[in-house]
């Protein structure tokens, strides 16, 4: 079971961070403004407002974004059975990470009566979406209906492209296109 360490956010926007990791907690961010890109183990991953990034112990990372960004950091111990590592996913369109993220920080800060099993149950939801979400990008069966839905949708449209149908998915354009691939034996930019 995952193990509640601490939460935070930035509260005013940065433009870039300084390569650091973290040696026995994993780090959850969840990006509240702005865009840029996070380089994880070398590994440049773009981000935007509702991405959230999984990076495991010891993993250097750094962010950077011309215009400023704002995120959330959740560090949690004892993660491994329930995460397989870095990963890239998006909050859903209700906003439950964000919300459940708010209230965890929430009672981490107030330190009223009763908050330590609170932000503990409170960690074991939030890490119940990522596996969910995770679980459901890597199956790609959901994902690849969607998809499907929004090139028929735009089957007429010669402006709508293949990129449109992979935006705002809950995970990267690169990941949902090869879940596309596996699953019907073309790209989306062939199928549409």
């Amino acid at each position: 079971m995952p193990v509640f360490v601490s939460i935070g956010h930035l509260p005013h926007p940065l433009t870039a961070t300084r390569s650091h990791h973290h040696v026995d907690t994993w780090e959850v961010c969840c990006y509240r403004q702005g865009e840029g890109v996070v380089s994880i183990a070398g590994r440049e991953l773009a981000f935007a407002p509702g991405t959230i990034v999984v990076i495991p112990p010891g993993c250097t990372h750094r962010e950077r974004s011309a215009g400023g960004f704002t995120t959330d950091f959740l560090h949690l111990r004892e993660v491994e059975s329930e995460l397989p590592g870095v990963l890239v996913l998006h909050d859903d369109d209700q906003g439950s990470y964000r919300t459940l993220a708010d209230q965890l920080e929430r009672e981490y800060t107030l330190r009223e009566a009763g908050w330590r099993p609170v932000c503990q149950q409170l960690t074991a939801v939030l890490v119940h979406y990522l596996k969910r979400w995770a679980a459901g990008d890597a199956d790609g069966d959901d994902l690849v209906a969607r998809i499907k839905h929004r090139c028929a949708e735009h089957l007429h449209d010669p402006t709508y492209s293949a990129g449109n149908a992979l935006d705002g998915l809950r995970c990267t354009p690169d990941h949902a296109r090869r879940l596309f691939r596996r699953a019907t034996g073309v790209a989306p930019a062939v199928y549409l």
